[in-house]
């Protein structure tokens, strides 16, 4: 049996509509029903409809975000369910290991997202937080995500350059 958590994102939406989607993810529940009914175990997680009123900035000065944030769609995620992994998946490193290649390599892919302004770049942060979360102190961490998340892009670019200055002096 496969445990599975299925996500409605946040919707996106212009600044001055006049309407949101409020409407129930009637897909996402088909697909839930199917599963359960093949006898897999599912979580779903509706961004829109936890969070009818939430409105978060969006990636242009006309767009909002309606819903969920990212990093608070991830901390809804069972704990026992693995972000993407399969039993095939490589084993990840002990804990307290750190794959510095892995972790400069995401460092720098996010770096070219936030300059590129790519509104991709939460989910990035969200997906690759084991890697990238060794650049910062515990408390920085979650600041730098908030940052990633409300697309303050250019904030958080200072501090993923410090973050990854300080990293590359403890190589040496």
């Amino acid at each position: 049996m496969a445990i599975a958590t299925l996500i409605r994102p946040p919707s996106v939406v212009a600044r001055f509509a006049l309407t949101l989607n409020r409407t129930p993810p009637l897909s996402v529940a088909y697909l839930a029903g199917s599963l359960t009914a093949a006898g897999h175990e599912v979580q779903v997680i509706d961004a829109v409809g936890e969070a009818l009123s939430a409105m978060h900035p969006g990636y242009r000065a006309d767009i909002l975000i309606n819903g969920l944030s990212v990093s608070e769609i991830v901390a809804r995620i069972r704990s026992d369910i693995g972000a993407g992994q399969s039993d095939e998946t490589e084993a990840a490193a002990p804990a307290g290991v750190v794959d510095r290649a892995a972790t400069r390599t995401a460092a720098e892919h996010l770096k070219s997202l936030l300059a590129d302004l790519d509104p991709g770049a939460a989910d990035f942060v969200a997906a690759n937080d084991a890697a990238l979360r060794p650049l910062f102190e515990q408390g920085d961490w979650h600041t730098f995500a908030l940052l990633v998340d409300n697309y303050t892009f250019a904030e958080a670019q200072v501090q993923l350059r410090a973050a990854l200055d300080r990293f590359q002096t403890t190589d040496r």
